[in-house]
């Protein structure tokens, strides 16, 4: 039978690791505010997830920081306060799978892949983004590393 979760902070972690200066300091943050639906099918390929995520949330409990990601150099959410994010297939097995998707950056769809391990009463999924393919490269590379780690984390039980 088929099972959907609701997915709220109440239940849902999602975090971001970034690199900075050469890659020797981890800058770490998380989106707080977001809702979305994990349906969790009889089969895994009837598996999805749809989620929407308010990028004026985000911390890095830096608020000089956050702010500079919020603006047009980074996230811009003056014009796009949301990151959304459809699956679109699931392969593998119940307990290690990956899920793929598009999530929506500035209003350009880009193709994600959240690699998912279910550990005891949650899912564990983490994904590593190309920010310069998301559009996100106002700085160098030698400033802020080219990937980002993303980390969702879903309590089921």
């Amino acid at each position: 039978m088929a099972n959907d979760i609701t997915l709220s902070p109440e239940n849902t972690t999602i975090e971001f690791t970034a690199k900075k200066l050469f890659g020797f300091i981890t800058v770490k943050g998380s989106f707080d505010a977001f809702a979305g639906t994990l349906v969790e099918g009889d089969e895994l390929a009837e598996a999805r997830v749809d989620l929407r995520i308010d990028v004026t949330s985000l911390s890095t409990d830096n608020p000089k920081r956050d702010e500079h990601l919020k603006s047009a150099d980074f996230f811009d959410v003056a014009q796009h306060p949301a990151l959304d994010f459809t699956s679109t297939t699931a392969k593998g097995t119940r307990e290690n799978f990956e899920l793929e998707g598009h999530l929506v950056v500035q209003g350009t769809q880009h193709p994600v892949t959240l690699k998912v391990v279910k550990e005891g009463a949650r899912y564990a999924g983490t994904a590593t983004l190309s920010r310069r393919r998301l559009g996100i490269d106002a700085m160098p590379t030698f400033v802020i590393k080219e990937n980002v780690e993303l980390r969702v984390t879903v309590a089921v039980g």
